[in-house]
This record gives structure tokens, C-alpha cells and sequence, in this order.
């Protein structure tokens, strides 16, 4: 079966973000072993300075952004500034 380059593109894409998807949820696990937030800052630079935003990025972050639902319960409450 021969894809046409949207099809490739879209394809590539989604396992683009699955691999993002599995990047953080190696990080997450990292992080709650390690006991060491600092992690995720790290992780978030070197994607930062590679200046490119695709489908890994989207995983990562929708990743992340799931785990915080997920366990909402343990989120701080800051006072207004």
C-alpha cells in the first residue's frame, strides 16, 4: 500500500508522540524514584534549545499534563500574589 506524504507525515507523527508519551512516563517514574523534581526542568531545557516543537514535545507534555490530573489531589496551594 503506497501513503501519500500527509499520511506519512500523520503516521510518523503519532508515533512521534507516543515516543514523547513513553519519554516522560520514564521521567515521571525517574522523578518519583529519585525523589528529584529538578528532573523535569532539566528535560524541558534540552527540549527548549533544540527549538523545535513536534510531535515527542506533544507527547511529553500531554504525558506530564495527564499524570498531574491523575493525581491532583497532592497539588500545592499558593497564595495569591
Amino acid at each position: 500500500m503506497k501513503m501519500d506524504n500527509e499520511t506519512k507525515m500523520s503516521s510518523n507523527w503519532i508515533q512521534a508522540n507516543l515516543e514523547g508519551r513513553k519519554m516522560a512516563a520514564d521521567l515521571v517514574g525517574r522523578i518519583v524514584s529519585d525523589q528529584n523534581p529538578t528532573l523535569l526542568g532539566w528535560a524541558l531545557k534540552e527540549m527548549i534549545s533544540r527549538k523545535d516543537f513536534g510531535g515527542v514535545e506533544v507527547g511529553f507534555a500531554n504525558e506530564i499534563a495527564e499524570c498531574l490530573i491523575k493525581g491532583n489531589a497532592n497539588v500545592r496551594q499558593y497564595p495569591a500574589s
